[in-house]
């Protein structure tokens, strides 16, 4: 069977699934014994609405754009990645070329639980997931620096407590192109209080345009 012949596996060619956008459903447990995925795994696979990641349980490091461009996704537990230390590196050459869940527009829930444990977030998180409309920012107390590209485009959020974000040392690009409307928005007319950080919404708007 698929499944007996792929246990075996511990190694995946580079590119291995990347660009399947006609891929509509997966079972990841052929490759339960995989340390580090491949570059460019599961890139582009605008097919898959929904992606079991418990079989990967030896996995310690995701690649840099680990299911981006999945349009199609709807749901993703993260739960199986919460012993992983760094979810996706930095690439500091090319801070905007994408990332860990990048332009998954069909996004409608994500529980971030499972990443109480991050200091940074994967670059590109969330980028262009516009079907969100409201986001448990909690599980976050301990990120310090957001890369840019977290939320942007996420155009379908209405509400957002970002008190959790407390510890922020960085915040590149946050907000970018984000018809965000918070409950700090309607109390203050110019800025936003972001637990202590006081962030000038003018600003923000016109780095948007």
């Amino acid at each position: 069977s698929t499944q007996s012949t792929g246990s075996h596996l511990t190694k995946l060619p580079q590119g291995f699934l990347g660009g399947c956008s006609g891929l509509t459903a997966l079972d990841l447990r052929p490759f339960s014994k995989v340390a580090k995925l491949p570059t460019n795994f599961l890139v582009g696979c605008s097919g898959l609405t929904g992606l079991d990641l418990s079989p990967l349980p030896t996995i310690t490091e995701l690649p840099i754009h680990f299911l981006m461009n999945c349009s199609g996704l709807k749901t993703l537990d993260l739960t199986p990645l919460s012993a992983i230390p760094d979810l996706a590196p930095l690439d500091a050459d090319r801070p905007s070329s994408g990332g860990f869940l990048w332009n998954c527009s069909s996004l409608t829930t994500l529980d971030l639980s499972p990443l109480s444990h991050l200091t940074t977030l994967p670059q590109g998180f969330l980028w262009n997931c516009h079907s969100l409309t409201t986001l448990d920012l909690a599980p976050l107390s301990n990120i310090t620096v957001i890369p840019r590209g977290f939320l942007q485009d996420c155009r379908g959020l209405v509400s957002l407590d970002l008190s959790p974000l407390c510890n922020l040392t960085a915040f590149p690009g946050l907000f970018l192109d984000c018809l965000l409307y918070t409950s700090d928005a309607a109390d203050e007319e110019d800025s936003v209080d972001l637990g202590g950080w006081r962030i000038n919404k003018k600003k923000i708007e016109s780095i948007s345009r």
